[in-house]
C-alpha cells in the first residue's frame, strides 16, 4: 500500500482520511475494512462484559419506580421529590444538583434533581416541587417567586458561601432542601 500522497485537513475523519490520503485506491479500502473488523472483534468482549455488569446492577437495584411518582425502598413507599437548580448558564447549578443526588442516593431517599439555566425554566418549572436559584441569578428571586406561586412550586435563592457549602456537603444539602420543603 502506498503512503499518504495528499495532505488533508486535521478535521478529516480517520477512516475517510485513510482512503482520501492514499489516493482513493482499493488497497486502502481493504485495509480500512480489515482494521474496523479487527477493532470490533477486539473490543466487543469488553463491551459485552460491561453491559452484563450494568444489567446485574439494574437487577440488584432496591428502587422500584411506580407510575404515581412514588418509590418503593425496601418495602416502604415514599413520594418522590423533584428539585430544579437554576443558575446563569446551567453549569454551576449542576454542582448542587449532583450533590443533592449523591446525598439522596447515600441516604436511600427518592429524589429527582435537575440543573438548568434561568430563563429556560418556565416550561419545566411546574414539574418540580422546589426551585433553587444559584447566587449569580438570586436577584431574579422576586420574578421567580411570582411564577412559582402561580404554579404551586416552592422556591428559594442561595447566597454565595451558603451555595458553595451545599455543593460540598451532600447531606447538608439534603437537610437544607427538606427544611425548606417542610419535611
Amino acid at each position: 500500500m502506498d503512503g499518504f500522497i495528499y495532505t488533508l485537513p486535521w478535521t478529516t475523519p480517520g477512516p475517510l482520511g485513510i482512503i482520501l490520503g492514499c489516493g482513493i485506491k482499493l488497497l486502502p479500502v481493504i485495509f480500512l475494512v480489515i482494521v474496523l473488523v479487527m477493532d470490533f472483534v477486539i473490543y466487543y468482549p469488553f463491551f459485552k462484559v460491561y453491559d452484563n455488569q450494568k444489567l446485574e446492577e439494574e437487577k440488584n437495584n432496591h428502587f422500584e419506580v411506580k407510575e404515581d411518582d412514588s418509590v418503593e425502598v425496601d418495602g416502604k413507599v415514599l413520594d418522590s421529590k423533584k428539585i430544579l437548580v437554576l443558575c446563569a448558564g446551567g453549569g454551576t447549578s449542576g454542582l448542587l444538583a449532583n450533590a443533592l443526588a449523591k446525598g439522596a442516593k447515600e441516604e436511600g431517599i427518592p429524589l429527582v434533581t435537575a440543573a438548568g439555566s434561568y430563563g429556560a425554566h418556565l416550561d419545566i418549572m411546574g414539574d418540580y416541587d422546589l426551585v433553587i436559584l444559584a447566587p449569580q441569578v438570586a436577584s431574579y428571586y422576586e420574578d421567580l417567586k411570582k411564577d412559582a406561586d402561580r404554579m404551586g412550586v416552592k422556591c428559594i435563592a442561595c447566597e454565595g458561601k451558603q451555595y458553595i457549602d451545599l455543593t460540598r456537603n451532600p447531606k447538608g444539602a439534603l437537610e437544607f432542601v427538606f427544611k425548606i420543603m417542610g419535611e
